[in-house]
């Protein structure tokens, strides 16, 4: 028939391009049956990030590259699919990110994304369903969110810990994002009560009427950093001599994330120093 040399170079291509593809393609591409979980394809990319070979990937089953803790689970997601047709995360644009085992028994962290392919010829029988798995690597990435998180949490702990100094996070509009031991015990204010208000509320009304408190933001968004020393308002209504210096905090593009606020008490320091001045007058 005239179509079928057309139709047979249409597949010859597909297969060559789909070849092409998965050889060169830097995340792994693996096929496994849905229902018992034995593997069917497997890239070059999948051979370097677990270390079987495609001839070693062909007589194993997807469960092998699975945690111990982790198998259980497997199993019994491969066995709903196989009876119902349907698992959460097959077809979905949601990204797994989950641990795996490499051949020579080190974990890793993985980002995958799991497809339903149903072909109709080439890959195994008729009727058969089939996975498609697009596997990243992600280890590199995982490790450094985890020990920039335990930097935060270090530093969150090492800030609210500081009772001599209040320590205050502005988001960029001037509102509380956080508030540390030392501005409970200096202005009064728990963080309950304080979080997601303008801080110009510990500011005096003649200072607010004056704008002083958007203009320390401001010379803070030019400049990088705004200082000053001033009247501070408590929640009770007192009022205590302060150091303040507030800083502006940018990403790596440069946007503005908010401005740190460190305030110190220096009441006493401003009254000895008065007492001093009127000592030497006298």
């Amino acid at each position: 028939m005239p179509g079928t040399p057309v139709s047979y170079s249409n597949v010859l291509l597909q297969d060559l391009v789909t070849d092409r593809l998965f050889g060169t393609i830097r995340d792994a591409v693996i096929v496994a049956e849905a229902t018992t979980g034995r593997i069917v394809l497997w890239n070059q990319a999948a051979a370097k990030i677990f270390g079987y070979s495609p001839s070693e990937a062909s007589e194993m089953n997807v469960e092998v590259l699975v945690p111990e803790r982790l198998k259980a689970q497997l199993r019994a997601d491969i066995s709903g699919y196989g009876r119902t047709g349907h698992e959460r995360y097959i077809d979905s644009t949601e990204l797994l990110e989950l641990p795996a085992v490499r051949k020579d028994g080190a974990e890793i962290w993985i980002e995958m994304s799991l497809s339903p392919i149903e072909p109709t010829y080439g890959v195994g029988s008729e009727g058969q369903r089939y996975v498609l798995a697009i596997v990243r690597d992600v280890t590199e990435r995982k490790r450094a969110e985890e020990a920039l998180s335990h930097n935060e949490e270090r530093f969150r702990l090492l800030v609210e810990g500081v009772k001599d100094y209040a320590i205050v996070m502005l988001d960029p509009e001037g509102r509380v994002a956080s508030w540390n031991e030392g501005a409970r015990r200096i202005k009064g204010y728990s963080h309950q009560e304080i979080l997601g208000r303008h801080f110009s509320v510990c500011y005096p009304e003649e200072d607010k009427a004056r704008g002083k408190p958007a203009r320390g933001l401001e010379i803070a968004r030019e400049k990088g950093t705004y200082e000053e020393e001033g009247w501070q308002v408590r929640k009770d209504g007192s009022r205590f001599w302060a150091s303040v210096l507030i800083t502006a905090l940018r990403d790596e593009e440069g946007n503005l994330r908010g401005f740190s606020k460190v305030i110190r008490d220096i009441t006493e320091r401003k009254r000895t120093e008065r007492a001093l001045i009127e000592s030497e007058q006298r």
